[in-house]
């Protein structure tokens, strides 16, 4: 009798060690968390230079990649900005799109534009915002002369930077988790020309990780190559030196339902890096 009653308590002992070590084992390893979702931002300009009468080019408008643009003949560039947000699946998102122009030189910077539009989703698997800007030739070479005259200082040229931020919130509500994009472009102002520059499209993604068992698990960034923008007409037409600018929100894209695991809430935030 007290034989068997000591195999029991042993067996007991045993049976409660290997429970608490698989446990604490368990703690230690974790498991291998899911992506809660993953997302794609990308942003693309496209440019129609309005041109004065001419026999260069036997027209008016020139349009993106098919020309060089002389400063002695070109009147405006009208500038379109894309962003476009895909998430792979449906989710609540709002996004600020905020835009300066600036007049730019080695020894001196001027801001001469700022503007704005946004964009939300509810439900939605993608996002799009657009912003115009109309680029007026004359304007931005009469103000680099007199600033070079006023100050003494002329390198020769002058840049025009356009930079764009958009600001997003994205999640499932009521979590969400915030992430910048930026893809500026500039226009390098010659004696003659106007260079603009060579990449016109920038693209990042990244993964939310899911929360389990209490433990958050870091973001997984991943890194796309961008690809040459498509050129891309836009509709032109003179104005003052003073524009309205135009700005257009994209509809909510369709949804598509998908079976996941249950998750705690969000609790991590990815700031991807623009390359």
């Amino acid at each position: 009798m007290k034989l068997t009653t000591v195999v029991l308590v042993v067996l007991v002992f045993v049976a409660v060690f290997a429970g608490y070590w698989t446990a604490a084992a368990s703690r230690a390893t974790g498991s291998a968390p899911s992506p809660l979702f993953s997302y794609d931002q990308a942003g693309h300009y496209t440019y129609v230079a309005t041109l004065t009468n001419n026999t260069l080019y036997n027209s008016t408008t020139i349009t993106q990649g098919n020309g060089t643009l002389f400063t002695t003949i070109t009147s405006w560039v009208n500038l379109t900005f894309t962003y476009l947000l895909t998430v792979d699946r449906s989710i609540n998102a709002s996004s600020l799109l905020t835009m300066t122009v600036a007049v730019q030189t080695p020894a001196w910077s001027k801001e001469i534009a700022a503007e704005s539009a946004v964009g939300s989703v509810s439900g939605g698997t993608f996002e799009t915002i657009s912003l115009h800007y109309d680029l007026n030739v004359s304007n931005v070479s009469s103000l680099a002369q007199s600033v070079s005259k006023q100050t003494g200082y002329s390198a020769g040229f002058f840049v025009v930077v356009l930079s764009p931020i958009v600001t997003t919130s994205i999640g499932l509500s009521p979590d969400s988790t915030g992430t910048t994009f930026g893809s500026p472009l500039s226009f390098n102002f010659t004696s003659n020309q106007i260079e603009p520059s060579r990449r016109t499209e920038r693209s990042a993604s990244g993964e939310v990780q899911a929360i389990w068992a209490g433990r958050t698990t870091r973001p997984r960034p991943s890194r796309r190559a961008s690809s040459p923008a498509s050129a891309r007409a836009v509709s032109t037409s003179r104005s003052p030196t003073r524009r309205r600018r135009r700005c257009s929100v994209g509809a909510m894209g369709p949804t598509k339902a998908r079976s996941s695991p249950p998750l705690a809430p969000l609790a991590t935030k990815r700031v991807p890096v623009v390359r």
